[in-house]
This record gives C-alpha cells, structure tokens and sequence, in this order.
C-alpha cells in the first residue's frame, strides 16, 4: 500500500509546483512577456489544464488504491508477468 500512497505523494507534489509557478506568474509578470513562444496567459492556462488533469489522477489513483479487488489484480498481475504468463498484443488481437 506504501507505493500507492507514494504515487499519489508526488503527483500532488507536482500539482503543487505548477500552482506556485501558476502563483508567480500571475504576480507582477506584464502579459506582453513571453516563455519560450508561449504568452503569461498561454502558459497559465496550460498549467491550469494540466494541474486540473491532475487532480483528476489523483482523485482517480485515492478511488482505486482503496479497493481492495483493486490492489489485488495489480499483485495478480505483477506475478503473471513476473512467471511470463503474458500475451503479445498482436496474439491478443490477431494482428499478423
């Protein structure tokens, strides 16, 4: 359970840096500034859309480590890859 709580550690880690960039940009930056080719506003609303993605992650990761089904596919799985009890995607789909 450690290693899911660490996930979302630090994906709320990185929602945190984008709102303390998101934070100085919006103090005392002139909108004509530039990043890169992208506007003050631009960048903005680009960390606003990523930081709402996020967050959606995040939600999605607290719902799903909590099931206990859940958890226990993810062990299944690891132990099927683990012994090679695997399928190529074209086997899986018939592709040749």
């Amino acid at each position: 359970m450690g290693e899911a709580y660490d996930v979302i550690i630090r994906k709320l880690i990185c929602i945190q840096n984008l709102l303390i960039l998101d934070l100085i940009l919006s103090r005392g930056v002139q909108m004509k500034t530039k990043v890169k080719d992208l506007t003050v506003i631009e960048l903005r609303n680009l960390i606003s859309d990523t930081v709402r993605a996020s967050m959606e992650d995040v939600l999605e990761d607290m719902v799903a480590f909590s099931s206990e089904e859940y958890l226990h596919s993810i062990k299944e799985a690891r132990e099927d890859h683990k012994e090679g009890r695997t399928k190529q995607l074209e086997e899986v789909f018939d592709i040749e």
